[in-house]
């Protein structure tokens, strides 16, 4: 069961990295995964020689750097803004960015400054303090673990594109960027209320009143959304007519009569709001099921990979769900999939 699962990992003494490191390989132990921890000392102790170079040689690349993020806004959009010096340093257990002052380096928020011998005396003696931000990270790992393909969602993507300058910098082969798989789930009771009011899953993730409006007028007798529009193409036409006549009567009574159109439109829009309330209150529990499908699908208005921890549906359905969701995952299909019980 999943809550036995989660205790024997998440037990008292264990930090929330351990547990979340075991929890994971008891899913997917099977699949041969690998994690890495990127505090470990015995991996910042291989980093010594990019550090070093961070440190020593950053302005070789900052303005190549800043150029490419610069076109890449152009097209699409930079993830990153552009830092001088891509490294974190550790002091007192918190952790501090880099900033270049003159000769000298200082951390931000921090008065504290550094000659550039004192930071390279750092790498060298305590490489474990520096961290890199999320420019450097890429190099550091590509640097431990030389990699091939590199499975990015789409912020990791923008930020791969920045970086670029920075491989060659560090003569790194960047990996090739393959795009990951993403999908929402749906489950059967949500599918049903889909398929009973004819709701696409592109349209919740659009707007959900409006799919509200569309539903309504859908299966009420009446279409205040027809009736209304009507109504006021009718009263434009009206007064479209009453100008003209007025017009030859005499031109400032002619324009003045949009004043008194739009208190007409005005007061007709609100009386459609409160036949749009009355309308909603006889169809509550229509609504009420368009917005469980609409929170289920996309909560918080976000996509359910970026709101819901596996355990939600491993809660109802147990831990086979991750192993259904492996096999029906389409790791070769980069359009959002949607994946249903």
């Amino acid at each position: 069961p999943l809550i036995d699962n989660l205790k024997s990992h998440y037990t008292a003494g264990k930090s929330f990295k351990t547990s979340f490191k075991e929890l994971i390989h008891s899913i997917f132990d099977e699949h041969g995964l690998v994690i890495l921890d990127p505090q470990d000392k015995k991996l910042k102790e291989l980093l010594k020689p990019v550090f070093k170079k961070e440190i020593s040689e950053f302005r070789n690349y900052t303005d190549k750097l800043v150029h490419t993020s610069a076109e890449l806004e152009e097209i699409y959009h930079a993830q990153v803004k552009v830092k001088p010096v891509n490294l974190f340093l550790n002091v007192d257990n918190a952790r501090y960015s880099i900033e270049p002052v003159e000769n000298q380096f200082r951390l931000k928020r921090k008065r504290k400054t550094f000659e550039r011998e004192e930071l390279l005396e750092i790498a060298e003696t305590e490489p474990e303090r520096f961290s890199p931000n999320v420019l450097l990270r890429p190099i550091c790992q590509d640097y431990l673990l030389p990699t091939a393909f590199y499975v990015a969602g789409p912020s990791e993507i923008s930020y791969f594109a920045q970086v670029k300058p920075l491989y060659s910098f560090f003569n790194i082969l960047p990996p090739i960027i393959y795009p990951r798989s993403s999908a929402t789930y749906v489950e059967k009771s949500i599918s049903k209320i889909l398929g009973k009011y004819s709701i696409s899953i592109g349209d919740l993730f659009i707007d959900v009143e409006n799919v509200k409006r569309s539903v309504i007028d859908s299966i009420s007798e009446t279409s205040l959304d027809e009736v209304f529009t009507d109504v006021s193409n009718e009263i434009e036409l009206a007064f479209d007519r009453l100008k003209e006549k007025l017009f030859e009567l005499d031109k400032q009574t002619a324009d003045g009569s949009k004043k008194y159109r739009d208190k007409i439109i005005n007061s007709l829009q609100e009386l459609r709001g409160k036949a749009e309330n009355t309308q909603k209150k006889k169809y509550e529990v229509t609504l009420r099921q368009i917005d469980r499908a609409a929170i289920n699908l996309y909560p918080n208005s976000n996509l359910q990979e970026r709101e819901l921890n596996f355990v939600n549906f491993a809660n109802k359905y147990g831990m086979d769900f991750v192993k259904f969701i492996f096999d029906n995952l389409e790791i070769n299909k980069f359009e959002h999939q949607v994946i249903e019980m």
